[in-house]
């Protein structure tokens, strides 16, 4: 019954990050986490709301112990990490991260999309534009206005120039 409850009180948090309850959605991830705080499951969630919610190097903190508490991850911890990194700045590991997750899924659209504005932000504009190439080609149906709808970032700028990374690099 206990794990039913958290499973709810998870889901129940992510419903309100994608509604722009930040507050709520931090209460009901960090809610599973104390009632197991060595579970990954827990930690990821808490981590991908972190991140959503502007802080990165907690978000990261959460994504790589996340990974350490099980080592049978799913690949959206390694996403989450490679996230993380991108949106504090640290592109280059970002970079490092996001070929594992590519290599494990080639066609994971929102590693490719990272991996876009993170070549980006290194200053590779040619291989951002290959990039971009590649997951339109992998995902022929792929809008920015689409991809905007499942970023649910409270700093709505940052958002916005996540999305016009990826529309200049087409």
């Amino acid at each position: 019954m206990e794990l039913f409850k958290e499973l709810v009180t998870s889901d129940v948090g992510l419903a309100a990050l994608f509604e722009g309850k930040y507050e709520e959605a931090m209460a009901g991830a960090e809610s599973c986490l104390e009632n197991r705080p060595m579970c990954a499951g827990p930690r990821a969630t808490l981590a991908y709301v972190q991140l959503y919610s502007g802080e990165y190097d907690s978000a990261l903190d959460n994504a790589q112990n996340a990974v350490r508490f099980n080592p049978v991850y799913p690949g959206w911890y390694l996403y989450l990490m490679a996230a993380a990194l991108h949106f504090a700045g640290h592109h280059e590991e970002a970079l490092g991260t996001l070929e594992r997750v590519i290599a494990a899924n080639p066609r994971l659209a929102f590693a490719r999309a990272l991996r876009v504005a993170t070549l980006t932000a290194l200053g590779r504009p040619e291989e951002a534009r290959h990039e971009a190439a590649t997951l339109k080609r992998d995902h022929p149906g792929f809008s920015v206005e689409r991809f905007t709808a499942t970023q649910p970032f409270r700093d709505k700028r940052r958002r916005d120039g996540y999305m016009n990374v990826l529309r200049s690099a087409g």
